[in-house]
This record gives C-alpha cells, structure tokens and sequence, in this order.
C-alpha cells in the first residue's frame, strides 16, 4: 500500500507546473530528490511484490516509469525533459538493488 501511495504522490507532484525559472532553487538538490525518491520505491516495490526475477522486474519497471515522469514533463509548463533527472533517478533504483541483495544474502545466511 505505502508502494502505490507514493506512486501516486509521485506522479501528482510530477504534474504540477514547475516554479518560475527565476524562483531561488539550491542547485542540484532535485537530483537528491529524485536519487532518493527512486531508491524508495524500488525498496518498497522490492518489499511489496515477490517476483521471478526481482532484480530485473523491479528495475525495469522503476527505470519505465522514471522515463514516463521525463515525458509527462514534457507537456508541464516550466517543466522539462532532464537526463540528469533520468540518470539520478537510475542510480536511486541501482542502490537499492544493490542494498537490497546484500541485505537478503546477510539475512539468508544468519
């Protein structure tokens, strides 16, 4: 459930119109944000579903709907398509699996 309440936030904050291009933004931050916001899903995703292939499911998934996110800005006023955006979002997602598979190797051997 906590997944999709933050799918949902997710996408309802990714479509709001941007702030004005002149408003004072600490540089980079978003990327933080974004970083962070993808290493939670793709925990909770992680958590919430049991898949075949988790990894590969899971990433694919996460990286599909970062992408998704990217063009929805597309058609947002002050918003815009950022590979820099796509590629946080990414290295949030392989975080994640990579702390998630070393945390199911130690729990599977203790």
């Amino acid at each position: 459930m906590l997944f999709w309440l933050l799918v949902v936030s997710v996408l309802i904050l990714s479509s709001l119109p941007g702030k004005d291009p002149g408003a004072f933004t600490i540089q980079n931050l978003d990327k933080v944000v974004h970083f962070f916001t993808f290493f939670l899903l793709s925990i909770l995703l992680l958590l919430a579903y049991k898949f075949n292939n988790p990894f590969i499911v899971t990433g694919l998934l996460m990286a599909l709907f970062g992408l998704v996110i990217e063009l929805l800005h597309l058609y947002i006023p002050n918003r815009v398509f950022s590979i820099y955006d796509l590629s946080a979002n990414i290295f949030g997602i392989l975080t994640a699996l990579g702390i998630y598979k070393l945390m199911s190797r130690r729990i599977q051997t203790v």
